[in-house]
């Protein structure tokens, strides 16, 4: 966990700005992408650094189609969504607890890393 950027305190509550929602959060309570928790007066990015979805795509599946034809693209996600129709539409975007088996991304390239070496 670590402190999130964009939000401000308005009294007793913070906002976060990070996306539309603007969440106003009190103590101990988390905003709508269940990932920026109130936490003694500073807003906490729970998800900070952890990876929920990764893999490499062709790069045609992506808007880059015209550059490097016939190669690939790395695609990550993070935990949180500041929409439902962003986990409703892909699937890709989980909006509750982060799971146990989920890796830090420095772990999953560690991991890769040692596969090719």
């Amino acid at each position: 966990m670590r402190e999130a950027l964009f939000y401000s305190r308005e009294g007793d509550k913070i906002r976060c700005s990070l996306c539309p929602h603007e969440c106003l959060l009190s103590e101990g309570k988390v905003g709508l992408c269940r990932q920026r928790r109130h936490v003694h007066g500073r807003l906490m990015a729970e998800g900070y650094a952890r990876v929920s979805s990764i893999a490499m795509d062709p790069i045609e599946k992506k808007p880059l189609y015209h550059f490097y034809p016939g190669s690939f693209i790395l695609r990550w996600a993070g935990y949180g969504a500041t929409s439902a129709v962003h986990s409703a539409r892909t699937g890709t975007f989980p909006r509750g607890n982060n799971p146990p088996q989920s890796w830090l991304l420095k772990d999953w390239l560690n991991w890769q890393l040692s596969m090719i070496v």
